[in-house]
């Protein structure tokens, strides 16, 4: 489908960026650093270890991810007849499970035209985009993120980290 492979592309960014920032967010909730203001330091940490954790095709399937789970959610607001994919487990599992939940929403979001793809992406708002983000991707910026940083004490120390507090 054409209009989901343009959503991909342009959202690649999108995800990026999130990633960092919620990556950054749980550096300053989890960890110490005595360097004022917080923000920077979190955010160059965040964006430095996106970089290394991320490459380009886990980056898609997270686009991927964010854009068919997103889909599917929209669709069930106005389709009675598409059965429950229980996104609350996909959102607090890794990208690599529950594949099966995924796979279900994108066979019915493949089904879409190139038109009704767009028509149903565009109409979401920002903040609903966020919320899908949050829910859909939060759980993987845990594992995949956070998880593999708090193991390169090297790395935080680096940055000025003195103490991980959480996780």
């Amino acid at each position: 489908m054409v209009a989901f492979d343009n959503h991909v592309a342009s959202n690649v960014n999108r995800v990026r960026r999130f990633f960092v920032q919620e990556l950054a967010q749980r550096l300053y909730e989890c960890t110490d650093n005595p360097t004022t203001p917080r923000d920077k330091v979190d955010w160059s940490c965040a964006d430095t270890h996106t970089d290394l954790c991320l490459d380009s095709q886990t980056t898609l399937d997270l686009t991927r991810k964010f854009l068919v789970l997103s889909a599917y959610s929209e669709l069930r607001k106005t389709r009675s007849d598409l059965p429950f994919v229980n996104f609350f487990d996909i959102g607090t599992s890794s990208i690599f499970q529950h594949r099966k939940e995924v796979e279900r929403a994108a066979s019915v979001v493949d089904r879409l035209s190139n038109e009704e793809f767009d028509v149903l992406f565009n109409s979401v708002g920002y903040d609903q985009r966020q919320e899908y983000m949050r829910q859909f991707l939060g759980r993987d910026v845990w594992e995949i993120g956070y998880q593999t940083i708090r193991r390169r004490e090297d790395f935080l120390k680096d940055h000025g980290y003195t103490r991980i507090r959480f996780g």
